[in-house]
């Protein structure tokens, strides 16, 4: 698969963004002596036309050590991956992912390591997933997310620096998108990247899920107060904002009626939903 040409945009769809997100906090270090402790996972997917799509994430832990100039990988990693040759037809593990959990945020905290780039040449999968984590919250806060847009850049692995050092950075042409957002106690910043040519490039990641979550947010909606029978509704809203994704799609009205009926139907009302997507106006 990495002799494959593989688009520079990955979307998360389904509770990809979520499990990702989930599974930071869940290894995100109880002690502060212990903050180099990493979520890791899988991703699965396959290749549409124009992009990426992550529609399975599985969580396998920690990779077993790193060291300045060494990286021994979990050994879950290699069996999970075997595993799912006889399992997964219908999907591909493309990718990986990792937490960067720290006390506070900071420019570049969702930004790859040193030892980041060794493992991606290392591990033979193309993509990549950091996601940046802190928790210095005093109180909980609601959910929140945003989609950023910046310059995009590529990172090449220093043989004199240690693992834990900044790769050598350089701007390349083009733009990258990356996600962040508050969680109760939670700061995140979650970035995508894809190896090849000997390094690892920023490329756009999106998400299928959080563009629901926005909109739910915006509509007032609580997840935390959605009956059972509105699951159907969710998942429905979810798979539109996917087909909105795609660039050709001849189905971008339909998809875009459905949603507000969907969101009115959630919130049980007739009159027409607060839409706001971005690309109502175009």
């Amino acid at each position: 698969m990495t002799n494959i040409k593989l688009p520079d945009k990955l979307m998360l769809i389904q509770n990809s963004f979520s499990t990702i997100l989930l599974d930071a906090i869940q290894f995100y270090p109880q002690e502060s002596r212990r903050h180099k402790a990493e979520s890791h996972g899988l991703l699965f997917g396959n290749i549409q036309k124009g992009f990426s799509e992550c529609n399975y994430v599985f969580p396998v832990g920690n990779v077993a050590s790193r060291k300045a100039d060494e990286i021994t990988n979990n050994p879950k990693v290699d069996e999970a991956i075997q595993n799912a040759k006889h399992l997964l037809f219908t999907s591909r593990c493309f990718g990986t992912y990792h937490s960067h959990p720290n006390t506070s945020s900071f420019e570049g905290w969702a930004g790859p390591s040193n030892a980041d780039v060794l493992y991606s040449k290392g591990v033979k999968l193309p993509y990549m997933i950091i996601i940046a984590i802190s928790r210095n919250a005093l109180f909980e806060k609601k959910l929140s997310i945003e989609c950023h847009s910046c310059d995009r850049k590529e990172y090449h692995y220093e043989k004199k620096s240690g693992g834990h050092d900044s790769p050598r950075e350089i701007t390349i042409e083009g733009v990258t998108a990356y996600i962040e957002g508050r969680f109760k106690k939670y700061k995140f910043e979650m970035r995508a990247y894809k190896y090849e040519d000997n390094c690892l490039r920023d490329i756009i990641l999106t998400s299928s899920e959080t563009e629901m979550l926005i909109e739910l947010i915006r509509n007032d909606i609580v997840i935390e107060d959605l009956t059972s029978e509105m699951t159907y509704g969710l998942r429905k809203i979810e798979y539109n904002f996917r087909v909105l994704s795609m660039e050709d799609s001849k189905n971008g009205q339909k998809a875009k009626q459905n949603l507000q009926y969907h969101i009115n139907k959630i919130k049980g009302v007739k009159g027409e939903a607060k839409w706001s997507w971005k690309r109502e106006q175009d």
